[in-house]
């Protein structure tokens, strides 16, 4: 019995020559028709898979850098292709993902300094029912309009009581551990089959 499969040269393995100061060690790539994958090192000690076309890779590496790319083609069946092409692309989404999560955390942070100045958290009127404030001209009879009718129905106290008890609601939050399945990707086997 004989068995029919589909060969392919698509995929490329680049080795980029090595040159001096930063990129001393050389580089290589995966080369997926149009699409490059590679690892890049980034501050911090981290290594980061990165993805470009195929004509801005050559670009950088060939024509700005001036160094040797050598090509080797890996004939693969079409189905062992596609799973490593799909396994490169799940890999770059998961990294985006974390890359996600980490900016959330980091702003988390920043929201728990008192003193931070974070761009995201400029709300404009945020200030327009807070105490003590001194408004412009053009805003002031409307501002002090509503905090007079907000001081009527509510009663005097109230902005400070809400202020009291969300600070209570906060200060009673405890920290809950990471979820363990926050990052939900499908693995490569489940996709294929």
């Amino acid at each position: 019995m004989y068995f029919s499969y589909s060969i392919i040269g698509k995929l490329q393995y680049l080795y980029i020559n090595a040159r001096e100061g930063v990129a001393s060690g050389g580089h290589t790539a995966l080369r997926f028709e149009n699409e490059t994958f590679h690892f890049q090192h980034h501050d911090g000690g981290i290594i980061r898979l990165m993805k470009q076309a195929s004509v801005d890779f050559d670009f950088q590496y060939r024509y700005l850098d001036n160094r040797t790319l050598y090509e080797a083609k890996v004939e693969l069946e079409d189905d062992h292709f596609d799973q490593l092409r799909h396994f490169f692309n799940l890999r770059l989404l998961k990294q985006k993902q974390q890359d996600t999560l980490l900016k959330e955390i980091n702003l988390n942070i920043s929201l728990l300094h008192k003193n931070t100045q974070h761009p995201l958290l400029n709300i404009k009127g945020a200030g327009l029912l807070a105490k003590n404030t001194v408004p412009r001209e053009t805003e002031g009879h409307i501002i002090h309009s509503l905090q007079q009718k907000t001081n009527l129905k509510y009663g005097d106290n109230f902005l400070n009581e809400q202020i009291k008890q969300l600070k209570e609601d906060i200060n009673a939050l405890k920290p809950q551990p990471w979820p363990k399945d926050s990052l939900q990707l499908r693995n490569v086997h489940e996709i294929t089959s």
